[in-house]
């Protein structure tokens, strides 16, 4: 059943009319003289589920046009650390997953600009070095900044794994330090949020040309072993693929999984372990895809570099911020 159109004419007034009819709601300024949804920003879609999604893929903003909506469930998710690289005889260590900030509900207001922007991934190592963290995706308020942390660097061979939202794994030489995860423990400005992040995996030292997988926002990295595998992600079923209208990125988050750390690798023969589930780069090269997923925050693999054919670490797959509401 329809509802009929208010119009406001109170002159030099800020009143709203609102005219709804099925799952749209538009609404009507006689100070704008202008139609628009009831949010705006990102990509939008309405799967049938009772929900409105925002997805970002970039930077954007997000604006809530309608006082109807008073509050959002938010997903910021990080870039993911790069792996590390070895010139010969030995590997590095997978990249950490971008950290993850989940707000069950977030307050908004109506005809505030969000900022939003999403970090990108950490560039893969090449020759004896370790990877690049990833960047920090932001949801910015007027209350402060939401702030999930890029991942961190998969090891070099003589480095440990470095800090990030969850942590680079230690690469297959002498370092046996495990790179921390930061999401945990970083101050948000508003109260209500849930902070993903685990610590890289450790290795066994010296020279064991086994090198560690990257943390993941559900599990650390595995320690050095036979092509050590990157941590798990986090799983979120209500953001999944088909639900937030990105259905192309295979294979996460189509099952709702985010942030999966990147693997480590096994000398001879150069095979990177899995990947974290999550988006996670890994497995064999070179079937196997050494870079993070793209969107999901997955950390690279980290490698070494006299394999044939001739391999660089992989970069850090770029972070996401979804949001989503209930249809009005």
């Amino acid at each position: 059943m329809g509802f009929k159109n208010i119009q406001g004419n109170v002159r030099g007034s800020n009143f709203f009319g609102f005219n709804v009819s099925g799952k749209s709601v538009q609404y009507h300024s006689s100070q704008f003289g202008a139609k628009a949804t009831a949010a705006s920003g990102g990509t939008i879609s309405s799967p049938g589920n009772g929900y409105t999604y925002h997805t970002f893929l970039s930077t954007g903003d997000f604006q809530v046009n309608v006082p109807l909506i008073s509050s959002i469930e938010l997903l910021v998710v990080a870039g993911g650390g790069g792996g590390g690289n070895y010139p010969a005889g030995n590997t590095g260590g997978g990249g950490g997953a971008g950290g993850v900030v989940y707000y069950p509900s977030y307050t908004v207001s109506t005809g505030t600009v969000y900022t939003v922007n999403v970090g990108g991934g950490g560039a893969g190592a090449t020759g004896n070095a370790a990877g690049t963290i990833g960047s920090d995706s932001t949801f910015v308020a007027p209350g402060g900044t939401v702030t999930a942390k890029g991942g961190g660097a998969g090891g070099a061979v003589t480095g440990a794994g470095g800090g990030g939202g969850s942590g680079g794994g230690a690469g297959g030489g002498p370092a046996t330090t495990a790179g921390a995860a930061t999401q945990p423990v970083q101050a948000q400005p508003i109260p209500g949020s849930v902070q993903y992040g685990y610590a890289g995996g450790t290795g066994p030292g010296p020279n064991s040309g086994v090198s560690a997988g990257g943390g993941g926002a559900g599990g650390a990295g595995g320690a050095s072993g036979s092509g050590s595998a990157g941590g798990i992600g986090v799983q979120f079923p209500q953001f999944a693929g088909p639900l937030i209208g990105v259905p192309g990125l295979l294979p996460a988050p189509q099952n709702g999984y985010f942030a999966g750390g990147g693997a480590g690798n096994l000398y001879s023969p150069n095979v990177p372990g899995p990947g974290g589930l999550g988006g996670g780069g890994g497995g064999p090269y070179p079937a196997g895809l050494i870079d993070g997923y793209e969107n999901t925050g997955g950390g690279g693999a980290g490698t070494q570099r006299d394999a044939i054919p001739d391999p660089d670490a992989g970069s850090g797959g770029k972070g996401i911020i979804v949001l989503r509401y209930l249809s009005v």
